[in-house]
Parts: structure tokens; C-alpha cells; sequence
């Protein structure tokens, strides 16, 4: 009954994508870097369908090709919301690359996240916070420049939060009912969407408004 839903939320935040993509032929290739970085990223749904939830796909799989549309189209948009939301460029950055080099954020990121899931038997949302959290931090301590990026693409990314789930839940009510494993959540929703998934927007957002800028050694300019 659902198995079209998750697609419908992954296409929703595809329509930003595209919007961001035709208005901005500037970071079109940045765009796309990100994008195919974090459609990979798409494999921590094999995580969260343990705990978390547990939609339908298209093909019945337990994890489908939804969770790399998803995880594309949301690494293109938070990676660049602040640049097109406020007309900005990218440039390159005359300090040297940091010694902690995005490579060690990402495998932080990742050690952190599985592990403590994996090994520590830790549930997949503080198992999240502490993931994102921790490398969060670091970044933010290291190039406090991005400050500013990275909280306002938080916040953008609790907007797509409601496309992502709200437009699925709008086009076949009970998606969200019937894929959330609430006896293993906080039952807690502000409107259609679940706290966790908010908190988890919010820190994809911090983390990865301003990770290119990071990774390639560059500032927002004029």
C-alpha cells in the first residue's frame, strides 16, 4: 500500500534539488560531488530500519534505491542551501588545509555511528547525536567561519524534513503510522513529523552545510 511513499518523500526533496541546480550553474559540480557522496551515505538506512523505521520500497527490498535517491538529493541541497538562499560564491581559503583533515571527520563520523550501534548496543538516535554531534563540534571548532552556514542550513533542513515526510503522508495517509517503529521511539511528533527525525534533520543540516567548504579548503565569499 505504501511502497510508492518513501520515493514520493526522496522525489520532494528532489524538486529542491533541482531548483537549487537550475538556478545556480556555478555549483552544479560541487553539487553533484555532494550529492553522489551522501547518496552513498544512503547505507545508514541500514541502521535506522532496525530501530527507527521501516518503510516499504519500491522493489520490497529491505533497504531500496529510495534510501541513495534520498540521501543524493539531500546532499546536494544542505551542502548549498546557504549559497543559493543568500546569492553567496565559494571561494578558495588562503589558511592552509586543517591538520584534522575531512577524511578523519568522515571516518570519525562513521566509527562513532557503527560502532556505537553495532558494538555498543546503543539505540540508532543517541547513537546519531553523538555520530554527528561529536564531528559537528570538531568542525565547527576548527573553522568557526562556517558558523553561520551551518546553523541556518540546520534549520533549512528542518523544512525538508516536513517535504520528505509530510508530502508521502499527504499523498497516502498512515505512511508515517505504518512505517515509524513508535514502540521504540519517543512517540513525540511536532505536527506529522517524529522528534527524532527533526533532531536528525537538524544535525544533518549543521553537519553538511558546511562540510565542502571544509573538505575542499574554501570560504564563503561575496
Amino acid at each position: 500500500m505504501y511502497q510508492f511513499s518513501y520515493l514520493y518523500g526522496a522525489l520532494g526533496v528532489g524538486t529542491v534539488w533541482l531548483l537549487f541546480f537550475l538556478l545556480r550553474s556555478d555549483l552544479r559540480r560541487p553539487m553533484f560531488q555532494m550529492s553522489l557522496l551522501f547518496g552513498i551515505g544512503g547505507i545508514s538506512d541500514i541502521v535506522y530500519m532496525e530501530d527507527w523505521y521501516h518503510p516499504e520500497t519500491l522493489l520490497g527490498t529491505s533497504i531500496g534505491i529510495e534510501s541513495f535517491v534520498f540521501g543524493f538529493f539531500m546532499g546536494g541541497c544542505l551542502g548549498f542551501a546557504y549559497e543559493v538562499l543568500f546569492g553567496k560564491r565559494i571561494v578558495d581559503r588562503a589558511d592552509a588545509k586543517p591538520a584534522f583533515s575531512f577524511r578523519y571527520l568522515g571516518s570519525l563520523l562513521v566509527v562513532l555511528f557503527f560502532g556505537l550501534f553495532y558494538l555498543a548496543g546503543m539505540h540508532s538516535f543517541p547513537a546519531t547525536i553523538i555520530g554527528l554531534g561529536v564531528p559537528i563540534v570538531i568542525l565547527l571548532f576548527i573553522r568557526r567561519d562556517l558558523l553561520v552556514n551551518s546553523l541556518i542550513t540546520g534549520f533549512f533542513s528542518l523544512l525538508l524534513a516536513y517535504v520528505y515526510i509530510g508530502l508521502p503522508e499527504l499523498l497516502t495517509p498512515g505512511w508515517v503510522d505504518a512505517s515509524w517503529q513508535f514502540d521504540k521511539l519517543s512517540g513525540i511528533r511536532i505536527g506529522v513529523v517524529p522528534m527524532e527525525d527533526l533532531v536528525w534533520f537538524l544535525l544533518i543540516g549543521l553537519f553538511v552545510g558546511p562540510i565542502y567548504k571544509y573538505w575542499k579548503n574554501m570560504e564563503i565569499g561575496n
